[in-house]
Parts: C-alpha cells; structure tokens; sequence
C-alpha cells in the first residue's frame, strides 16, 4: 500500500560510538599536549607533531559530523518538496533534476588486529538525467538485511539528484510489498538421532511449521549467504514432538524513503531504520536448521524461492 506521504529518514555517522569516543578523547589529549609543549618550550619539531596529530585525529569525526549535517538538511529539503508517492512515482512541488539509480551498499566486520567495519557501495544509473516533478522508479525490486553489528547489504531503488543543495545525496525507496513464497515441505536428519520435518506455506511473506522427532533440540532460523558466514533470524526453538509455527513478514508494512550519501554503508542506514532486519524480494531467503551434539554443530539448509512480489 502507498501513502502519499512516506516516513522519510536520514542516514547517521558513518562512525560508531566508540570511535567517536577514541577520537575525541585523543584529539582533547593531543590539545593538551599542544599546550604544554608551548608552556614547556618543547623543541620546535615535537609541537610540530602534536599538531599535526591533532588535525588528522580532529579531521575525521568533524568530516563525519559535516556529512552527517549535510544529509539531513538535504532530507529537510526533501520533505518539504516531496508532495507524495505514489504506484512507483515521487512526485514532487517543483521540478527537479534527477535520474533513477539502483544503490548497493555492503558492510561487513573484517579482522585486522580486532574487528573493524568495512563498506562499499555501488550505483548503477537505470536511465539519464531529467528535470521534471514527477519521477518513476523504474524497478521496484529490493532487498535489505542488517544484522545486529550493522554487517549486512542493501540493493534499492532510488533518485539521484543534480541540484546545488542536494549534491552527493541520493533518495531510496523501500517499498511496501512483500515477497510471494512458493510452498515448501522439506525433512532433514541429523545423525540418525533426530529428525525435522518443515512446511512452508505459500503466500505473501514466510509462514509454516515445523515438528522434531527425537530426544535433542534444535534451532530453524530464516538466512542468507554473506560472503563465508550466515546471516540469520531465528525463527523457533524445536524439541520433540512439538509443532512450532513461525512467521515472518518480510517486508515493512509503510514505505521509507531514505536520503542517504552516494557512499553510506548499512550500518550508517540503520541508524534510524533498526537492525534485525531481512526484508525484499532480492535477497535469497534460507531456511537454517542448527543441531548441537556436545560440542560440534550441525547444519542443514533448503533456499526458499521467491515467485514475485505481492504488493502489500
């Protein structure tokens, strides 16, 4: 269902907390320490250090704090000339100059002496640039998973604009419809100690239940491949003789639209979006069953098929 009006968020720092908190704490520390070289007549090359120190650890939560201000003047700028959207066109109060984009942003947590978040995004244009107050976007196809850390990959449709107060921001669309799943009866078994039968049900979203047969316990979770690991959802806790029914609706029941950097990474998105998150037609949906003997764990999976989208 649209609205003619959907509830527009602004993308946030790039930066967590904790590195907000590093580089604040050293950029005060290094102030000090600028001061007390002077006070102290240090050689001329230590306070030179401090200095330059201090401006490259003072630099990088400014530059974030500025792009972070420009895009949500850019999203108070939107909101005031957005006058609604509607079947798959932004209409807006006065011409604008923009053409349709498909935005992919993925973040992960690499290791390099800890855990550090990586991101990359990707624009692809799906047609030139025109000035008009009515755009379409031409592929409502999407897809949106961010996991707790905010590791996870986004594929939206979107605007992306070449007007002087809206430059280096882009405007995405989560639309509001749900993908359609095709029904699905699936048995697994895990070391001829217990067995799972699952059933999907087909219909907008993902509904169905599941029973194990024998004295263990085990785990079914909703999932997607991400690089050499899962992202996952769990679904139900399964014991035996026990039907559990799951749900998930796989879609948001409004639309969003985001203003964005042409370079934001899921983590920076999800600051006002939430976490948790696996949603759209684009993403391939697996169904994850976990089963732990002592130490050792056990999986099995079947890729659930997404036939269309259901408009919501």
């Amino acid at each position: 269902m649209d609205l003619d009006k959907p509830k527009l968020i602004s993308a946030g720092s790039e930066l967590s907390t904790v590195k907000k908190i590093f580089f604040y704490s050293l950029t005060v520390l290094l102030g000090l320490s600028i001061i007390g070289s002077f006070a102290e007549e240090a050689p001329i090359i230590v306070t030179i250090a401090f200095i330059l120190l201090f401006t490259v650890f003072l630099i990088v939560p400014l530059h974030d704090f500025l792009s972070a201000k420009r895009v949500r003047k850019a999203a108070n700028i939107l909101n005031r000339l957005i006058e609604e959207v509607k079947n798959g066109e932004i209409r807006f109060i006065k011409p604008l100059k923009a053409r349709p984009i498909t935005y992919n942003s993925i973040g992960r947590i690499v290791w390099a002496h800890g855990p550090v978040y990586s991101f990359s995004t990707n624009i692809t244009s799906e047609g030139g640039y025109r000035t008009g107050n009515i755009h379409r976007f031409k592929n409502l196809s999407y897809g949106v998973v961010i996991g707790k850390r905010g590791e996870g990959m986004l594929i939206l449709p979107g605007l992306e604009f070449d007007e002087p107060e809206l430059n280096n921001t882009v405007l995405l669309y989560i639309p509001s419809k749900q993908p359609l799943i095709e029904a699905l009866t699936q048995k697994f078994s895990f070391l001829d100690e217990c067995k799972v039968e699952v059933k999907i049900y087909k219909g907008g979203g993902l509904r169905g239940e599941a029973m194990l047969s024998g004295k263990r316990k085990a785990s079914l979770y909703l999932a997607t491949r991400f690089f050499d690991e899962y992202l996952k959802f769990k679904l139900a806790d399964l014991k035996d003789r026990t039907k559990v029914n799951f749900s998930a609706k796989l879609f948001f029941e409004k639309p969003i639209l985001i203003v964005a950097r042409k370079r934001s990474s899921p983590r920076a998105i999800a600051s006002d979006l939430g976490r948790n998150i696996m949603i759209g037609d684009r993403i391939p949906y697996i169904l994850l069953i976990e089963f732990k003997k002592g130490l050792r764990k056990f999986k099995s999976e079947v890729e659930l098929k997404v036939l269309e989208q259901a408009i919501a």
